[in-house]
């Protein structure tokens, strides 16, 4: 640092760069400090007084400050400025002002004194405040002990209250800090009680009413006036001071009563038992440390009882039931003596479960209670006491335990400690996995301890150097998953080739920033558009937003309205708990968004399909053609049958794969003839086909007066036959197909119809 300092401050020995350098560990900031200070104002011992412990270049600009450099002297400046690095500029700003703001009889040098190193003007304001008659008593010297330091006006009203008679040095230790004249109003009103002790007074009501809301002088006296009759004077005192009720006297209360029934009411005893009562109970909100006292094991020395109860604030309250006849009864146990006696109960040693139990922890279950314990008993083996206490205190079960077992044992027990401490499942050893073998293991259990999640890891495994800075594990620590982008994991639609109104189901995973898949999502919203560009006006149809579902964006009622070539963008949009997102005004939400994923879709058939459909159409209307000369196929076994010759036949090798689809049965010769043969599939092209003509027995195959059990089997036979879903992939043939089925459906509704009026028999119908 000897090197970085600027030029040295008049009158330097030539020893300064030592005496700055080398007595207080000096930082760059300090010769920031020295380098802002205009040096040939002050002395060497001025300016090592005001940047030497500098943590900024403030008290340097504090120091500088032309509204203060006219009216103090040099000395003056560097006590007032010395060390204020530590609050910051617009603090140090406040301490000038204090100073000018001080009452006219103070002198400068007074005026330093009481302002010094306070962050605001409150101890001129409090010194403004005293009263000439105060003023008259305490003196300016008396002023600036009451005031330095003071955080309103409130020494000088609690100081006012006073009783003139008493001492000054009394009325500036009862008053000093004080934010209301409560310590004033509580001195006064228990001189009666302390009979006029000033030193006990002052213990009881010091600091009254800093710190809380109001008046809480009532809550001292309340509390001097609940304690035990007997107890001395001075432990009254040590007990109420700074009580806001009558709580901390009925602990000691409780104390007392059972201690004199312990110590048989021995003088010696009845003193050690007061001073228990004062430890314990001073303070406090409930009497959980008297019952924490009485319930402790009794295994446990007394020293380690007042340890386990000391700041003991949990009662556990558990209610039994009456058999009928009473209420029940509840029973209140301290939770940190509920957990030594399980701890005990264990062996495990006392020393550690007395300090298991002291976590002050609320809990309403046993199994909380008792988690630190559980811990402590599932711990590793070769863990030392002390690390089974750092792994286990504050535990609410025996996960950090479990957690430890579960770490590799090249590392080390102190670093099993650090990595599962408050574990609550095995996240942070998966995401010791997860890191890539150049981190060492410090580095690594600085990034996974107690983590929640794994994208700590996955964030230090993106990093494209192999150098990890701390600066890099801090930044992964707070790394938040963030969804910012889509996989394509599946579209489905029916058929061989997408058509216009037809519905599509896409799926999508949604990912964060460094490309895992968020399988706990629920709640992103996720939105289809189709690109304007291109679409020739195509609107996609169908609900367009979706919310993810275990981190799946499902789309399952898209579909297009125009044939041709689209583009199909998916975006990520906000959480469900940030926006509120309705259709007609997703716009506002992805409209400026890249797309998280695409998707190319080609609608209706491509030109190949269409030339080759074109050919299959012919054939089958050759079929139709050759139907209406009435001999257009050889009937064998009642099956229908058609040839078609080589070389035609090579013509229509490409439509096999349609009429099989359409129920044909095509068979090649050895020569290249094509022979088709389905009594379906040949009906459909004209052959057999069902009319209008036909009666309803007809249309459904049956002899009149057939059962109600065969209608219904025919009926259902010819209606899966003639489905137009199942025609759905041959547009030329569905038209017809539908035709058939609405006449098979008309011939079922009439013959049931007919039945129920004509009866079982039917034989008009």
């Amino acid at each position: 640092y000897t090197q970085s300092l600027p030029n040295l401050p008049k009158s330097s020995p030539a020893d300064f760069p030592a005496l700055f350098c080398g007595t207080s560990s000096p930082t760059s900031a300090s010769t920031s400090c020295l380098s802002s200070l205009k040096l040939n104002s002050f002395t060497h011992t001025e300016a090592l007084r005001i940047c030497q412990s500098a943590s900024s270049s403030t008290p340097a600009a504090c120091a500088n400050d032309k509204s203060i450099q006219s009216s103090l002297t040099s000395l003056q400046i560097s006590n007032l400025c010395g060390g204020s690095g530590v609050m910051g500029e617009d603090a140090t700003q406040e301490t000038v002002k204090c100073v000018k703001k001080t009452p006219s009889y103070f002198k400068v040098e007074e005026s330093v004194r009481l302002c010094s190193g306070s962050p605001t003007t409150h101890p001129a304001s409090c010194a403004t405040a005293v009263d000439n008659k105060l003023k008259r008593k305490l003196g300016v010297e008396g002023t600036i002990l009451l005031c330095r330091g003071a955080q309103s006006t409130g020494p000088a009203v609690c100081a006012s209250a006073v009783p003139g008679k008493v001492s000054n040095t009394t009325t500036i230790e009862l008053c000093k800090g004080a934010d209301s004249n409560a310590p004033a109003k509580c001195f006064k009103e228990s001189a009666k009680s302390m009979r006029n002790d000033e030193d006990l007074m002052v213990s009881l009501c010091k600091g009254g009413g800093r710190g809380g809301e109001g008046d809480v002088s009532g809550g001292v006296l309340e509390c001097l006036e609940a304690a035990p009759f007997t107890m001395g004077r001075e432990s009254k005192a040590r007990l109420c001071n700074g009580a806001r009720d009558k709580v901390p006297a009925e602990c000691a209360e409780f104390m007392w009563n059972k201690g004199i029934q312990v110590a048989k009411g021995t003088v010696e005893d009845a003193r050690l038992n007061e001073e228990h009562v004062v430890k314990l109970c001073s303070g406090v909100s409930s009497i959980a440390p008297a019952l924490c006292y009485f319930q402790a094991p009794n295994s446990l020395s007394k020293a380690d009882q007042e340890t386990l109860c000391e700041g003991e604030t949990n009662i556990y309250t558990e209610r039994k039931e009456g058999n009928g006849k009473g209420k029940g009864k509840e029973t209140s146990t301290s939770v940190a003596a509920m957990c030594a006696s399980e701890g005990l109960k264990h062996n495990l040693d006392h020393s550690l479960v007395v300090r298991l139990c002291r976590t002050h922890v609320s809990v309403d279950t046993k199994e909380l209670i008792f988690g630190p314990i559980s811990c402590a008993i599932s711990a590793p083996f070769n863990f030392a006491p002390n690390q089974v206490l750092d792994l286990c205190q504050g535990a609410t079960n025996g996960f950090p335990s479990t957690c430890a077992k579960r770490v590799d044992n090249s590392f080390t027990n102190s670093l099993k400690v650090k990595l599962c401490t408050n574990s609550e499942d095995f996240t942070p050893v998966e995401c010791i996995d997860h890191l890539p073998s150049t981190l060492t293991q410090e580095d690594a259990v600085k990034l996974c301890a107690e983590v929640k999640t794994l994208t700590p890891a996955y964030c230090i495994s993106s990093l494209t150097t192999s150098m990890v800075t701390n600066r890099d594990i801090s930044k992964c620590r707070k790394a938040v998953s963030t969804a910012t982008s889509l996989e394509l994991k599946s579209v489905e639609y029916e058929g061989d080739a997408l058509l216009p109104g037809t519905n599509m189901v896409i799926s999508l995973n949604l990912v964060d920033q460094y490309g895992q898949f968020r399988n706990w999502d629920n709640d992103t919203y996720v939105s289809a558009k189709i690109a304007v560009k291109g679409s020739g006006g195509a609107v996609l149809e169908g609900k367009r937003v979706n919310v993810t579902e275990n981190g799946v964006a499902l789309f399952d009622t898209l579909s297009v309205d125009k044939e041709g070539n689209f583009s199909l963008g998916f975006y990520v949009g906000q959480t469900v708990g940030e926006v509120e997102v309705k259709e007609e005004k997703e716009d506002e939400q992805f409209s400026d968004k890249a797309a998280a994923a695409s998707l190319r879709l080609r609608v209706g058939m491509d030109p190949t399909e269409a030339r080759m459909a074109g050919i299959c159409h012919g054939l089958f209307d050759s079929f139709m053609c050759s139907a209406e000369d009435d001999e257009p196929v050889r009937v064998d076994n009642m099956e229908a049958i058609s040839l078609i010759p080589f070389p035609s036949s090579t013509k229509f090798m490409p439509c096999v794969d349609l009429l099989e689809e359409a129920g044909f049965t095509v068979t090649q010769s050895w020569i290249g003839d094509l022979w088709l043969r389905s009594s379906s599939g040949v009906e459909i092209l004209g052959l057999g086909l069902i009319t209008k003509d036909m009666g309803h027995w007809e249309r459904l195959g049956l002899e009149v007066g057939a059962s109600k059990s065969m209608i219904k089997k025919a009926y259902f036979k010819k209606s899966l036959e003639w489905h137009p879903d199942r025609w759905v992939q041959h547009p030329h043939l569905r038209s017809k197909a539908a035709n058939i089925f609405e006449l098979i459906s008309e011939a079922y509704r009439g013959l049931t119809g007919c039945l129920k009026m004509e009866g079982e028999d039917g034989g008009n119908c």
